[in-house]
């Protein structure tokens, strides 16, 4: 190998060598949390009469999330024979409708009234806050780089709910 080979090897290397390393694809946290969201209403009972006939289970979205878009576009199959159907709501009001109810963290401070308002109605809240535990019965969040979630029992058994 000659002189000049063996410094343009050694430049091509360090050059290699300084070359930034490709990012780690980043995770699509609001991705990921749909996927939960999905896999949560699986696991729920409602009470019968909040269950009845064929009518769709309404999964509502309280508010703007980027969770919104990631919900409409997920295939969730029918829950214990009932399609799912997603929306957004502006008002609490507007809970009464929903079997389930995605609280995103801009509107935490609602989850309160929303658990009061509809005490024993078959209500699954489902929040995203990780250090306020507000009593959403379902809390999901990132702790490092990893999504997880609490399930409260209390709060289920108040909105009439079973995990």
């Amino acid at each position: 190998m000659t002189r000049q080979t063996r410094r343009l090897l050694t430049a091509a290397l360090m050059l290699a060598a300084c070359w930034p390393a490709p990012a780690r694809a980043q995770v699509d946290e609001y991705g990921v949390k749909a996927a939960f969201v999905r896999n949560f209403i699986a696991f729920v009972e409602w009470p019968p009469a909040r269950m009845a006939g064929t009518d769709p289970l309404q999964l509502c979205i309280f508010n703007s999330s980027p969770i919104t878009q990631k919900l409409t576009t997920l295939n969730i199959d029918a829950v214990k024979g009932h399609r799912v159907q997603v929306h957004a709501i502006t008002a609490i009001p507007d809970v009464g409708t929903c079997h389930v109810v995605f609280v995103p963290t801009s509107e935490r401070a609602q989850l309160a009234e929303i658990n009061s308002r509809y005490k024993g109605s078959g209500l699954l809240t489902i929040s995203e806050e990780a250090t306020d535990r507000s009593g959403a019965v379902i809390n999901m969040y990132l702790a490092g780089n990893k999504m997880t979630f609490d399930v409260d029992l209390a709060a289920a058994d108040s909105l009439s709910v079973r995990v």
